[in-house]
């Protein structure tokens, strides 16, 4: 009986733990992610706000955030501009992933950072 109890309360957990994997990964993106017209104020800065300031601003960049301040417009292009922005968060080989001891962002807010490199940058 002992074994049995354990069993069930396994599978619960294991069930329960499903629930909480992201739905992204297990159903695709289930919101519309527009990427139409993305720009620095209105996209990026949000997500960076809730993702990378928190390390990567002008009073921590030089402990928490490896020398990289991404506070304003121009850090930010400029890192974009270097592939280096897009390669941290996007994991690829060779970067260092971001948010460092953090899940990847969404796709969603990869996408849109993809697409304000593609789309020039734009500040507006």
């Amino acid at each position: 009986m002992g074994n049995l109890k354990i069993l069930l309360f396994s599978i619960i957990l294991f069930f329960a733990a499903c629930t909480k994997l992201n739905d992204e990964v297990l159903f695709g993106d289930t919101n519309q992610c527009d990427t139409s017209a993305v720009s620095y104020k209105s996209d990026l800065f949000p997500i960076l706000q809730n993702n990378c300031l928190f390390c990567h601003n002008q009073q921590n960049h030089l402990n928490a955030g490896a020398g990289i301040n991404l506070e304003g417009y121009s850090k930010v292009k400029s890192m974009a501009s270097s592939g280096r922005l897009v390669g941290s968060i996007a994991h690829s080989p060779g970067y260092s992933p971001m948010p460092k001891n953090s899940p990847q962002l969404q796709s969603c807010q990869i996408a849109k950072i993809k697409a304000w490199v593609n789309q020039g940058m734009k500040n507006n």
